[in-house]
């Protein structure tokens, strides 16, 4: 029980508390929806390690192209979507093998390992491929997040304004 709690507490702090103070503060619900869906969505970037600076580099080249997105909610989905990144590679790599008309590595653990050792080009194509999948797919995930999000945040705006009033 002790994880849970401590689990708890972390989303209370990192997630629910940031969250409540965003929306009272009076952030838009569709600025935040689509905040949240581009940072989620670039915290599933198939390279390991990259999200939060890849949020960041979305974050700029959009608002240098007009676009405002919120920075915080930006940072806080794409840390969200952390647990979620490594279960999305294989699913990315499986679309980058279907455009491309390419075998199918094989996803055993055993046999990834095996690969990365033993043909280190063939571990950088599945990469590759799980990377074209990613790009292609991500458009179409960030307007379905923000599409999904925006009635949740109007909704969650309307609760905590309420209280904060």
């Amino acid at each position: 029980m002790p994880a849970i709690t401590s689990m708890r507490n972390w989303t209370q702090t990192k997630v629910v508390k940031p969250f409540k103070q965003y929306v009272s503060e009076g952030a838009e619900p569709s600025l935040l929806a689509w905040s949240a869906s581009t940072g989620f969505v670039a915290g599933l970037c198939p390279l390991l390690g990259v999200s939060t600076v890849l949020a960041l580099f979305l974050h700029f080249v959009l608002k240098a192209c007009g676009v405002q997105l919120h920075l915080p909610m930006l940072l806080l989905a794409n840390l969200v979507s952390v647990p979620i990144e490594v279960a999305c590679i294989l699913p990315f790599m499986r679309l980058g093998e279907l455009i491309l008309r390419a075998p199918k590595l094989d996803a055993a653990p055993t046999a990834i390992k095996d690969i990365f050792f033993s043909d280190p080009g063939a571990a950088l194509k599945g990469i590759g491929h799980a990377l074209l999948g990613w790009v292609l797919a991500a458009p179409f995930l960030v307007v379905l997040c923000a599409w999904l999000l925006r009635p949740v945040f109007a909704w969650a705006a309307q609760r905590y304004l309420a209280y904060t009033l």
